[in-house]
């Protein structure tokens, strides 16, 4: 399986399963449009694969957006930096990470922010009602050391560089200017987060609007992979079925849920994972059975169809 690089650690992160994910795109696009990016893995995953000609990150997530710019722009830059926030610890005692958190919601320093999530509980980004991140340090490790991260930071910045434009805007605009020779793919924060689920990322979404939105784009005949809830155990997430706008949905066995871990319990997550009909119909079902298959050893399994 083909490994990538990564750099900003992110809960909800799709790089386990990137390739797989991927492996239903079909033809070479023009564009691939990573419209809720967060950590970005899909969209280095798509570019190590060479599935577009250029690249789009976008989140609403100002911060992390310039984040993702400094990785790519300025490698050099942002890991020293990361570096010297990182060193910064080792003899100051656990109020160390609190003065960063207080800082950076101050200042929004990308550099600060990667040393947040590098260092928080489980990767698990959470922001109160102000907006200021709020998530507090994980007392067993120490984050990713300064040395693997640059030559991660590198790595993505060899990737991405020349052809990767980042953006921090509403997802509805970055794919207003898309076509049928884009990639459109969608991971946007699920029905079962934001404030109604006990806490918060850097914004809410309008689900209602989302699920016309790619009604409109399938009317288009965009291509468009959406990742969207699932279920927890027992428990199924989202409210809305894309299947009834003619999307092919797989379920995908994400393992543990992180999550569920952090409130003692102990279940396996499954994704939801929806294609428009145009890649369907690039695919052919028996096509989309034999990508899947040739990911066995991600350890992944088609559960639905």
């Amino acid at each position: 399986m083909l490994q990538t690089p990564h750099a900003i650690p992110y809960q909800g992160s799709k790089r386990s399963v990137a390739n797989l994910i991927l492996g239903f795109a079909g033809q070479k696009y023009d564009r691939f449009l990573d419209v809720f990016a967060g950590s970005g893995s899909m969209t280095i995953a798509a570019a190590s694969r060479n599935v577009a000609k250029k690249y789009i990150i976008n989140d609403f997530n100002t911060p992390l957006a310039e984040l993702h710019r400094n990785i790519i722009e300025l490698p050099k830059q942002i890991s020293a930096e990361y570096k010297n926030i990182w060193e910064g610890q080792i003899d100051e005692s656990e109020d160390y990470y609190n003065k960063i958190r207080f800082e950076f919601n101050n200042d929004k320093s990308p550099s600060k922010l990667l040393y947040l999530l590098a260092r928080c509980v489980k990767s698990s980004v959470r922001y109160n009602n102000l907006g200021e991140f709020n998530q507090s340090h994980d007392k067993r490790r120490l984050g990713t050391n300064p040395k693997t991260m640059t030559h991660n930071i590198q790595s993505i910045s060899d990737i991405l560089k020349s052809k990767t434009c980042v953006s921090s805007v509403d997802y509805r605009e970055v794919i207003s200017s898309s076509n049928s020779s884009d990639l459109i793919y969608l991971d946007p924060p699920y029905q079962n987060t934001g404030k109604n689920g006990g806490f918060r990322y850097s914004h809410d979404i309008n689900h209602p609007q989302l699920y016309n939105t790619i009604s409109e784009l399938i009317t288009k005949n965009q291509n468009v992979i959406l990742s969207y809830d699932g279920m927890t155990g027992n428990r199924s997430h989202g409210f809305f079925d894309f299947t009834k706008l003619g999307m092919r949905k797989i379920l995908i066995d994400m393992g543990k849920s992180s999550q569920a871990t952090l409130l003692k319990r102990s279940e396996n997550s499954f994704e939801s994972l929806y294609l428009s009909p145009s890649l369907v119909n690039q695919n052919n079902n028996n096509m989309i059975k034999e990508n899947y298959q040739r990911q066995d050893d991600a350890k992944q399994y088609l559960l639905a169809f």
